[in-house]
């Protein structure tokens, strides 16, 4: 990209997220982070980002329902079912693409503690954990810069996360 003198730009492949440099007016670019609870559901909060990927995993995207169950595509290894640890969805935001995909599987798959402690251990990269609670929990790189766009949902304190 570089070698086109390309200096801004927004990829998205199918959710996931590159913001390359900045906007036309110098200001990071808002990335909205969808409602997990809906399939196509509107912006439920929103992050500035520049030279950033944002991923995110959820229940949302990819799921069958039988007999009033809804089964999501996020296998637990030990069961081979479904994933379920209260967790709806979990944004990754680092400069590698490739690892955000990686990480925000499986920071979901570990769960809101062990998956925060990860995802704090990864340099340059944080994370948004939604719960079925609609509790937001954030990694301390993110503290002051997420803003909350719908008030069913609300960012809970990280005071209890343990090194």
């Amino acid at each position: 990209i570089s070698s086109h003198r390309i200096t801004r730009a927004m990829i998205d492949l199918g959710g996931n997220i590159y913001a390359m440099g900045e906007k036309a007016n110098n200001k990071p670019w808002n990335i909205g982070i969808r409602d997990p609870e809906e399939s196509r559901g509107q912006p439920i909060l929103s992050l500035p980002v520049s030279n950033m990927s944002v991923v995110t995993s959820g229940v949302y995207e990819r799921f069958f329902e039988e007999n009033g169950i809804r089964y999501h595509h996020i296998l637990d290894p030990k069961t081979g079912y479904p994933a379920h640890n209260g967790l709806i969805s979990v944004t990754i935001v680092t400069p590698v693409s490739i690892d955000a995909d990686a990480l925000s599987t499986s920071t979901f798959l570990l769960g809101i503690e062990k998956g925060m402690r990860l995802a704090s251990e990864v340099p340059a990269t944080n994370a948004i954990f939604i719960n079925d609670k609609r509790e937001v929990r954030i990694t301390p790189g993110l503290r002051g810069k997420i803003r909350i766009l719908d008030n069913r949902y609300i960012l809970v304190d990280q005071d209890y996360i343990t090194q």
